[in-house]
C-alpha cells in the first residue's frame, strides 16, 4: 500500500502548536499481564510469573515523532554532517514505491503525521540531537531516549485505563530501547526486555530490537505476539518512534551506558 494512503489514516495523532506529551504518574503494574503472557503456554520463554510486579516512577513520554519534527533534524544534519551520515538518517527507501517515497520526503503534506521507516540508530541519533538542542551547551540537565519496554507497557496500560486519547498501539508500532540477548528469559528477578545493547562505534548493530504495539500492518489482541517478530536496525513502514524525557542521574545505569555511547557528559 502506498505510504501516502497509509498516513491519511493516522487521524488519531493529536497535535497542536507543540508536541503532545503524556504524563504518566508513578504506578505499580504487572508487565507480563499487559503483554498477555499465559503461564500455561508450553514455550519455555513464555513461562513467566504473571504476578511479577514493577514500580515505574512518574515519567513523560511523547506522542509519535512527526515528519515536521524529524525534518528539522534532517535539515541540521544535512548542513553539519557527512553525506553518508545524512543518508543513513533518512527513512528506508524500501518502505514504499519510488514515486510515493519521493512524495513522502519532499512534500509538506505529511508534516503532522508520524515519521515511518526510521532505523533504531537513527531514532537514537534524533534523541541525542534533541537532547543537545534543548539543554545548555555546558551542561545537560535532562535527556531524551526511546522508551524502555516496561515504560511503554506502563504508559499504554495507564492511557487505556484512563480512557485518555492516545496514539499507542494503533496504526504504528514503536521502537523501544530494549534488545534481545541469548538467555534473557533465564532472568527471574528483573524484566529482561529492558536490556539495552549499544554497539561499539562503527560496529554493525546486528542485535534484534524490541518493537511493541499494533500497526496498520499487524494487529493482535495480545502484545506478546510482537515479541516473536524480528526487528533489526533498519526502517520499517509500520514502525515509528517516541521519546521519554529523563532527568539526569535518575536512571544512572542507562544514563552511563547511553552517555558513553553518545560521548556526552551530564551536569555534575
Amino acid at each position: 500500500m502506498k505510504i501516502f494512503l497509509l498516513v491519511q489514516l493516522c487521524l488519531f495523532v493529536l497535535l497542536a502548536k507543540g508536541q503532545l506529551i503524556y504524563k504518566i504518574p508513578q504506578r505499580d503494574f504487572f508487565p507480563y499481564r499487559v503483554l498477555c503472557y499465559d503461564s500455561s503456554l508450553q514455550r519455555v520463554e513464555t513461562k513467566r510469573d504473571v504476578d511479577f510486579k514493577m514500580t515505574i516512577p512518574a515519567f513523560q513520554v511523547s506522542a509519535l515523532i512527526t515528519w515536521k519534527e524529524y525534518k528539522q533534524y534532517l535539515e541540521e544534519v544535512k548542513k553539519d554532517s557527512a553525506a553518508a551520515f545524512y543518508i543513513a538518517q533518512l527513512p528506508d527507501s524500501t518502505i514504499t514505491t519510488t514515486e510515493s517515497y519521493q512524495q513522502l520526503i519532499s512534500s509538506s503534506s505529511f508534516d503532522d503525521y508520524p515519521v515511518p521507516g526510521i532505523s533504531w540508530l537513527a531514532a537514537l541519533n534524533y534523541c541525542k540531537w534533541r537532547t543537545l538542542k534543548e539543554n545548555k551547551s555546558d551542561s545537560i540537565l535532562f535527556y531524551y531516549r526511546l522508551p524502555k519496554p516496561s515504560e511503554w507497557l506502563c504508559a499504554y496500560e495507564y492511557l487505556q485505563g484512563s480512557c485518555k486519547a492516545h496514539d499507542f498501539s494503533k496504526l504504528f508500532s514503536d521502537w523501544t530501547m530494549g534488545t534481545y540477548f541469548d538467555g534473557m528469559y533465564g532472568f527471574k528477578n528483573d524484566f529482561p526486555l529492558d536490556f539495552i545493547y549499544l554497539p561499539v562505534a562503527n560496529q554493525l548493530n546486528s542485535k534484534r530490537k524490541i518493537v511493541l504495539g499494533n500497526s496498520f500492518l499487524f494487529q493482535s489482541p495480545q502484545l506478546q505476539y510482537y515479541l516473536g517478530l524480528y526487528f533489526y536496525d533498519k526502517g520499517y513502514r509500520q514502525t515509528g518512534f517516541r521519546l521519554v524525557t529523563v532527568p539526569v542521574h535518575s536512571d544512572t545505569a542507562t544514563e552511563k551506558n547511553l552517555f558513553n555511547y553518545w560521548q556526552l557528559s551530564a551536569v555534575q
